[in-house]
């Protein structure tokens, strides 16, 4: 895009490709396909006047892809003269996209289809527009909950369900019913050999759910005609969660999906089923749009507590292996705090 390729050249401009003069951090980097590593990098420096400089304390990963720049928790070190909300020794968290905040879609609260923009693994970050895109933490908020603010909190909390179904076909699902109060669980492998997810919902839920939202991405597949075409790299999804999904929910609920594969059309049309990709959590503060905050203060006040989700913690020496291990989901793991060991100051 034009705004980063210009962001590039001013931090050339500024001196930051200039080894001898900058001060150095430890950070993740992508080097290729299946490549990251932890290296030496410059300290970021302010380039616009909407830019605050981050002093990084923890952050994590998120599964979905492994994403490489994602949530973080931090203290502001430095701002640039446009910011307004923010003051340098603050705490904050971050929104796991960046957006502009002004475009057709940030108004629309749609943030995360921002036209304008879309790091966290490092011990400083650069966070541009920083009005936007971070959200002032009370010391009250440990940096292992806190984190989870930026993205997992505000894409996954439901508000109104009066029952919530989890399905899985591992220890997750005795996992999760024993922190989520309330939470029923179906785990599919130990179904007999008559029943399906599909049937079984509609025995504990006669006519179907109204909402079903498909977490899985489509990466485990259950047939073995399934199991051969992602083997093969023929696909990179498996339809067979999203058509469990269609005849699961009520004729016209609703589906949000984040796999899309060979599914059942026919019977998505037939039942009048309402199908939504699931796309991204907007998660920015926005007026008359205070989700994130009301995320925050649940935190705050302990109504919600993320970190029933944490497994497992590294160091930033050791990110690089963590992404191989959650991309394998080795050692039970899901989520994790990554400490941040500081090394400039």
């Amino acid at each position: 895009m034009p705004e980063n390729i210009a962001a590039k050249g001013m931090e050339k401009l500024l001196g930051q490709g200039d080894k001898d003069l900058e001060k150095k951090m430890k950070a993740l980097a992508w080097m290729g396909k299946n490549d990251v590593r932890v290296i030496e990098a410059n300290k970021p420096k302010i380039i616009d006047a909407t830019d605050a400089i981050v002093k990084v304390t923890g952050s994590t990963v998120c599964g979905s892809d492994v994403h490489l720049l994602h949530g973080l928790c931090g203290i502001v070190e430095e701002i640039g003269p446009a910011v307004k909300s923010l003051k340098p020794g603050g705490r904050v968290v971050n929104s796991f996209c960046i957006s502009f905040g002004k475009c057709e879609f940030c108004k629309k609260k749609l943030t995360t289809a921002c036209e304008k923009t879309n790091a966290s693994t490092a011990e400083y970050v650069r966070v541009p527009l920083a009005d936007n895109n971070l959200l002032r933490c009370p010391d009250s908020v440990a940096d292992e909950k806190g984190m989870y603010i930026s993205d997992v909190l505000p894409t996954s909390i439901i508000k109104g369900a009066r029952r919530v179904i989890g399905i899985d076909n591992n220890w997750c699902t005795d996992y999760a019913k024993s922190k989520v109060k309330g939470l029923e669980t179906i785990n599919y492998t130990t179904l007999k050999s008559d029943e399906s997810a599909p049937s079984k919902i509609l025995v504990v839920v006669p006519g179907g759910v109204d909402v079903i939202i498909d977490a899985t991405g489509g990466e485990d597949a259950k047939k073995w005609t399934y199991r051969m075409e992602l083997a093969s790299g023929m696909e990179q999804d498996t339809s067979e969660t999203i058509n469990e999904a269609i005849y699961s929910i009520k004729k016209f609920g609703r589906l949000g999906i984040i796999n899309n594969n060979h599914f059942n059309i026919g019977a998505l049309v037939e039942l009048g089923i309402r199908l939504i990709g699931c796309g991204q959590a907007p998660v920015h503060r926005q007026k008359s749009n205070r989700h994130w905050e009301e995320i925050r203060d649940m935190v705050e006040n302990g109504k919600v507590d993320p970190t029933l989700m944490l497994i497992h913690r590294f160091r930033i020496d050791d990110i690089d292996k963590a992404y191989h291990m959650h991309e394998q989901r080795q050692d039970g793991l899901v989520k994790y705090f990554v400490e941040t060991c500081l090394t400039t100051l």
